[in-house]
């Protein structure tokens, strides 16, 4: 125990610089304390290498982020390419075969033009529809794709649990209520705009008629009339 309270004693009259030349045991730990807090402060100092995040953008459109500057290093936050982005909604109680006519509406169609399929459909349905159709567009727009060329490239439907009731009938019988549910799911893809597809349409009539009669001249004569034989 006194060897202890003499070696505490010299520590704390290095410390104070009251110690004997003699006793530089305390002096050297106490060195050797701060050069290892100096190294430690001069890792901490060293720039970081890495990415940091991506740069918020201006518009919708995907495009190379601005110069951020961490420590002594200048990077450039690059923004990855999103080719499509999905959607699909709850399982709720709805036939498949109901569901499904609406999938067959908006499948192929420009987002803006599907939601506003659903927003003037009766089906009851329709207002689930659109509702993911939105939360789908917007993802899709936060994520750096094109809000105007979006278009639901995939539109489909998958069948979920059966709810079973009974059905009470007259003289003791009885019989089961099943009550379907399904869920629909989308894909939204970067495609042509409407304007686009109606161009290409009117293009592609213009080719096929090449002269201004009533018969189209770019397709092969089939079940001509009668020919002379000699």
């Amino acid at each position: 125990m006194e060897e202890i309270e003499r070696k505490r004693a010299r520590e704390r009259a290095a410390e104070q610089g009251e110690g004997s030349i003699f006793d530089t045991e305390a002096q050297e730990q106490l060195k050797r304390e701060h050069e290892e807090e100096a190294e430690i402060l001069e890792l901490e100092e060293v720039p970081s290498q890495q990415w940091v995040g991506q740069a918020k953008r201006v518009d919708n459109r995907p495009k190379q982020g601005k110069m951020i500057t961490v420590g002594q290093e200048t990077h450039v936050a690059k923004r990855q390419k999103i080719r499509e982005q999905t959607g699909k909604t709850a399982m709720f109680k709805i036939s498949h075969r109901k569901l499904n006519k609406l999938a067959h509406q908006i499948g192929g169609k420009p987002i803006d033009q599907a939601i506003l399929q659903m927003q003037f459909s009766e089906k009851r349905a329709s207002t689930r529809i659109k509702s993911m159709l939105v939360l789908a567009r917007d993802q899709g727009g936060r994520r750096g794709m094109l809000r105007e060329r979006l278009v639901v490239a995939e539109a489909w439907v998958n069948k979920g649990p059966k709810l079973r009731r009974l059905d009470i009938k007259g003289r003791g019988r009885l019989g089961i209520k099943h009550h379907p549910s399904a869920r629909m799911h989308i894909v939204l893809k970067e495609g042509k705009t409407w304007q686009e597809k109606k161009d290409d349409k009117f293009k592609k009539l213009v080719k096929a008629v090449r002269s201004a009669g009533l018969y189209r001249e770019d397709v092969p004569i089939r079940n001509h009339g009668p020919r002379y034989t000699w």
